[in-house]
């Protein structure tokens, strides 16, 4: 295993000894039966996405969206600030976002400046490390907000003390009106709730999801109508597909044709989620090893081998392979359907093809994995806490944040953004953006930014070919007992 890849993520030694941990007793798995050990891998870097996307035609069904709480009673005012306080304040906005999102950022800020009642004036900073930039001694009381992904901004706040949105966001002269917080999709108002929604440490910013692609056009050949709404269907499609390519006269693609598999965390835990799963169901901690997490397991694992899925070579892409129609169904992200589409176009493809969500087992419902930057805003005096809000507040209105959306492929979190965006996307990101109520977010413990890697090593292992299906119940007990091992040693 390559040391090097843990140096960006602040591991304390025993969370890092558990991740060695993780990997040796899944050796020693492998050893009890007899059976070569694992080639050492190696963790990508996961860059931002940011395509610029182009403009189809709207796609046909929208989820119906449940409203996001609200008070029964409007809170009365927790703020006194008085207006003239606000004037001439600077907001230091500190985020890492590469272009074309930093340019668009930028020019939302200079409306912002020459436009805000307040005179309120924010300055946007690209940070290359953001992590240790905010965690500097020498920045204390240098920021107002920032943008991370959840999991780094909780593991900021043993250097920064966060303020709680709540105060500002239920307020009723500076906040959201009952209608606007109606307006938020549930997966979104909710993702930066703490203590049982009494405190609340963020708000999105980008929001991401892991998501299915799946190739319409050879379905229909296949004599399939509509994508699969559950996991026996899906089997039976990418069964169907595999199928099609061993009885051609190719031997090369033998093993090809059905769901191209990843080791990587956010659709395994879609998959985790469509079986009724949650890996953090609350503040405490985690909890994988449930019968969710092994029936997940175990689905993938038996449809590998039955050859119903197949793992990519090293040196392919799943878009590439996709693109020439090795896989029905491929794994992606919602910001990636450009990505997706450019494939297709170099292998001059014209096959037809969609966004879907995870299909459900009978225990679970279709899903989709949420990730992605949310915005926070550091604790100084009310009136530059109010000068913060007052700039997250406007940057989250339907038309400010639907042009970061469109220079980034993130997802609207509004449904009067999704609306002004109708028509104006690509057909397969508003197929994926009308999955957005049907997220579940990722866990935003601080200790997720590790823990994250042991999922996806134990995903790794689940699709080597030494594995069997007998040990996947040891395994998912291990990554049990190594998620609470690295929560315990990052908590202390």
């Amino acid at each position: 295993m390559d040391l090097k890849i843990f140096r960006r993520f602040h591991i304390p030694r025993s969370a890092f000894i558990s991740l060695v941990l993780l990997l040796t007793g899944v050796m020693l798995l492998a050893a009890c039966d007899q059976i070569q050990l694992f080639t050492p891998i190696s963790v990508p870097d996961q860059a931002t996405e940011t395509p610029a996307l182009s403009s189809t035609a709207p796609a046909a069904h929208t989820p119906t969206p449940a409203a996001s709480p609200t008070p029964e009673n409007p809170p009365a005012p927790t703020l006194e600030v008085d207006p003239s306080a606000l004037q001439g304040r600077t907001v230091r906005f500190w985020h890492s976002w590469s272009p074309p999102l930093q340019e668009r950022l930028n020019a939302l800020v200079e409306t912002f400046n020459a436009e805000n009642e307040w005179g309120i004036q924010v300055q946007a900073v690209y940070k290359d490390n953001l992590d240790e930039a905010v965690r500097s001694a020498e920045n204390a009381g240098a920021l107002d907000l920032a943008s991370a992904e959840p999991f780094q901004v909780q593991s900021w706040r043993d250097a920064r003390e966060l303020a709680d949105l709540n105060t500002y966001a239920l307020d009723p002269n500076f906040g959201f009106s009952g209608e606007e917080q109606e307006d938020f999709y549930p997966v979104f108002w909710e993702q930066g709730l703490l203590s049982g929604g009494k405190e609340r440490f963020s708000l999105p910013a980008l929001p991401n999801g892991a998501v299915l692609y799946y190739n319409k056009s050879w379905a229909q050949e296949l004599g399939f109508g509509q994508p699969p709404s559950t996991i026996d269907e899906f089997r039976e499609q990418a069964c169907a597909a595999n199928r099609s390519l061993y009885s051609d006269e190719d031997p090369a693609n033998d093993a090809l044709g059905g769901y191209i598999l990843t080791s990587d965390y956010s659709p395994l835990l879609g998959w985790i989620a469509a079986f009724g799963g949650s890996v953090a169901p609350d503040e405490s901690g985690y909890d994988f090893n449930t019968p969710e997490v092994e029936s997940a397991f175990t689905f993938l694992r038996e449809l590998y081998d039955a050859g119903c899925a197949w793992v990519l070579d090293e040196g392919h892409t799943p878009e590439g392979s996709f693109a020439v129609r090795q896989g029905l169904f491929s794994a992606g992200s919602v910001t990636g359907v450009r990505y997706q589409q450019e494939a297709l176009t170099r292998e001059q493809n014209e096959d037809e093809w969609t966004v879907i969500p995870f299909p459900a087992a009978e225990s679970g419902s279709p899903g989709i994995s949420i990730f992605g930057p949310v915005v926070v805003l550091f604790s100084s005096t009310t009136e530059q806490e109010t000068a913060g809000w007052l700039f997250i507040k406007w940057l989250l209105s339907p038309a400010n944040h639907a042009q970061l959306v469109q220079a980034g492929g993130s997802l609207p979190v509004r449904a009067t953004e999704m609306a002004l965006l109708e028509g104006s996307m690509p057909a397969a990101w508003q197929e994926a953006a009308r999955l957005a109520p049907l997220g579940q977010n990722e866990p935003h413990l601080a200790s997720w930014e590790t823990v994250r890697w042991a999922v996806f090593d134990a995903g790794t292992q689940l699709f080597r070919y030494y594995f069997t299906l007998p040990q996947v119940p040891a395994l998912v007990e291990l990554l049990d007992e190594t998620a609470a091992d690295i929560h315990e040693g990052i908590d202390e």
